[in-house]
């Protein structure tokens, strides 16, 4: 098996004749990582030369690439930028450098109001189509062109549309020229999705008589509700029915009794829809809050689908009410709640399980097993929640490929051009870069080819890549799945915080995908994902004297400060590992505040399905179902409902860490 070696040579990345110049041939990594660096600043003058430099570099396509589309966003209407751009997607057809080149050139043809050039290239993308600005901007144009459907189509996509998204707010606007009648509901989405701004952008383009108040009453309660309430609180019948709901949806975000209040002035003036909506609002944001009352305001909501014409995200909404069900520990509730969710959702392992659990519970075992039995056989999250239940071992999972990787496949898989720059993407640590060609030579492979391209990741020490491609694979090995690279330092690093190393592992796995230098968007570093200002701390609180802010990344300390910061959250959080895991992700404040609003005890599965925070709720999940493998590596696995435990109210006190 062989790897790109660093600084080497190697065939041209395109087709185009290769330079005579000689020195082309000694291009270096850190002149393409200047030269990355020379598009990212725009220098336009300094990345020509190193693409020049770089022509037959293995990734020398890229440096092209960037210097193309430089010229291109400096000049988007130039025929010979054009035509230059068209000869390199060419040259690259199949590759996916080339699908890059079509994304970032259709977006760019959308902001410059090029439709023909828009829709010539996203037709021709294999990936990226599903991306939400690009979405937007094909109904946008559509839309322009007159296409009957296009108006319907982007009142749906728009209910659920991600945030930040400029194109789609301009097809907002688009709808309501093509129906000003529809106007009132997107402020009602914007509303939902807390995009205030262009809430009140919306109110101000929408014709005053299609409005249930004044433009001004409007921009108030959605600008500041709890001014707005404290002025108005004696004179609620004077607002309609409509304007009250929006002001009870906006009050729900910031004061649940003050939403109450409103909602109730305005139930008896609502149409069935928009009285399902604001009480299913008030449901989804009491249950997110751990609220027992959510189950009141969701029976208030009546017949939950009326809602979902004019929902942001209905799913969630439902989703929100089976959660707090289980909060509440009611089993008939949970059954009910369960049968809310759309067909989809409701089949998913979460909701399998749950129901599985309530038929158990009201002692309907045959039912229950008939969910739960073939949930048992997986090895997620869910899958060993649904052993515990019925008090079945986990499924079997090898240690090791059998067969294993043939030289034959090794030689195959060391000849993938998208492999090749992907390994010389992971040589200069571009991970990211990295990934998106590794994921593109899935294209074309069949689902029995994963497990050896997750071998042959695992030979060449690629362990995140290791890992994620053994989960598009139907075979489950433990050392492919769950490997521990780094293994005696982690070991060492666990011992001495004293902590279970198979937890360690598991959380490494979620944090960093075992990658040393990772470095995430919020700027937590290394195997253990910690914040510059935690570590410094930790550092600080173990009196390590010669810790320097760079040490970070150095293996062997973020493993001893990640591990004693995670000790230091569990102690603080009475040894328990939801709440601790949890802390580790989301701070330890507040889970402290999750469970100081629980009535009662409640098991650690429950009070996992109910954080808040989407992000921390699964990572909970998955790095605990992660524990429970890496035990197998000791012969016993720990039993997943056992680690989580049972979670406790308790006072909300401010735990001093950071």
């Amino acid at each position: 098996m062989t790897a790109p070696a660093s600084g080497g040579s190697s065939a041209p990345a395109s087709s185009e004749p290769a330079s005579q110049n000689a020195t082309d041939s000694y291009a270096t990594d850190s002149e393409f990582l200047a030269a990355r660096s020379a598009f990212q600043k725009k220098n336009a003058k300094q990345l020509e030369h190193y693409a020049a430099r770089l022509r037959n570099h293995p990734l020398g396509a890229y440096a092209e690439y960037w210097n193309l589309l430089l010229a291109l966003r400096a000049q988007p209407d130039d025929p010979a930028r054009q035509k230059a751009m068209e000869r390199f997607i060419g040259r690259h057809h199949g590759e996916y450098i080339a699908e890059r080149a079509k994304t970032d050139w259709a977006r760019l043809s959308a902001v410059e109001g090029d439709a023909r050039r828009f829709a010539q290239l996203y037709r021709k993308l294999d990936w990226n189509q599903d991306e939400a600005d690009l979405v937007c901007w094909r109904m946008f144009y559509e839309l322009e062109a007159g296409s009957k459907t296009a108006l319907r189509q982007a009142k749906e996509y728009l209910r659920n549309a991600p945030a930040g998204k400029d194109a789609c707010a301009k097809l907002g606007l688009a709808a309501i020229a093509a129906d000003s009648s529809w106007g009132w509901n997107y402020v009602l989405l914007l509303t939902q999705k807390r995009f205030f701004t262009q809430a009140r952008k919306t109110i101000e383009i929408l014709p005053p008589e299609s409005l249930p108040a004044s433009k001004s009453a409007l921009n108030s309660i959605i600008g500041n509700p709890s001014a707005w309430h404290k002025k108005n609180q004696d004179k609620l019948s004077a607002f309609s029915g409509k304007a009250l709901a929006l002001a009870a949806i906006r009050l729900a975000q910031v004061d649940l009794d003050k939403a109450a209040e409103v909602a109730q002035s305005a139930d008896p003036r609502l149409d069935a829809a928009t009285r399902a909506l604001m009480w299913a609002r008030l449901g989804q944001d009491a249950a997110m809050k751990q609220n027992l009352d959510a189950a009141d305001y969701y029976r208030r909501a009546g017949v939950l689908a009326k809602a979902a014409p004019l929902a942001a995200n209905y799913t969630a909404i439902a989703v929100w009410r089976a959660r707090n069900a289980v909060l509440s520990g009611n089993p008939a509730e949970i059954e009910r709640a369960i049968e809310t969710l759309p067909h989809e959702e409701k089949a998913k392992p979460a909701w399998v399980y749950w129901k599985g659990r309530a038929l158990l519970a009201r002692g309907q075992k045959a039912r229950a097993e008939r969910l739960l039995a073939p949930l048992c056989t997986g090895h997620e999250f869910y899958n060993l929640l649904a052993c515990d239940a019925l008090g079945h071992a986990y499924a079997q999972m090898p240690r090791h490929l059998t067969p294993s990787i043939t030289k034959a496949q090794i030689a195959a898989f060391d000849q993938n051009p998208s492999l090749k720059r992907a390994l010389r993407f992971y040589e200069n640590n571009l991970i990211y870069e990295g990934n998106r060609e590794w994921n593109w030579a899935y294209r074309g492979m069949k689902i029995t080819d994963m497990p050896h391209l997750s071998e042959y990741a695992r030979l060449l020490g690629i362990t995140h890549r290791q890992i994620n491609t053994a989960q598009r694979g139907q075979r489950a090995v433990l050392e492919q799945l769950y490997p521990r690279a780094y293994e005696k330092a982690i070991q060492n690093a666990a011992a001495s915080a004293e902590l279970p190393e198979y937890w360690v592992f598991g959380l490494i796995r979620q944090e960093s995908r075992f990658v040393p230098h990772a470095n995430s968007s919020v700027g937590a570093k290394g195997l253990m994902q910690i914040m510059p200002g935690t570590a410094r701390w930790v550092a600080k609180h173990l009196s390590m004297k010669s810790y320097k802010r760079h040490h970070i990344t150095n293996l062997d300390t973020n493993l001893v400060l990640g591990s004693r910061y995670l000790k230091l959250v569990l102690d603080a959080l009475e040894g328990s590992v939801p709440l601790a895991t949890a802390g580790y992700n989301a701070g330890p404040n507040r889970p402290q505040l999750w469970r100081s609003r629980l009535k009662r005890p409640v098991e650690g599965a429950a009070f996992a399905e109910n954080i808040p925070f989407t992000e921390t709720r699964g990572y909970v999940q998955n790095v605990t179902a992660n524990a429970v493998h890496y035990s197998r590596y000791e012969g016993k696995p720990v039993r997943l409902t056992k680690l989580l435990g049972t979670v406790n109210p308790s006072e909300n006190t401010k735990i001093s860490l950071p």
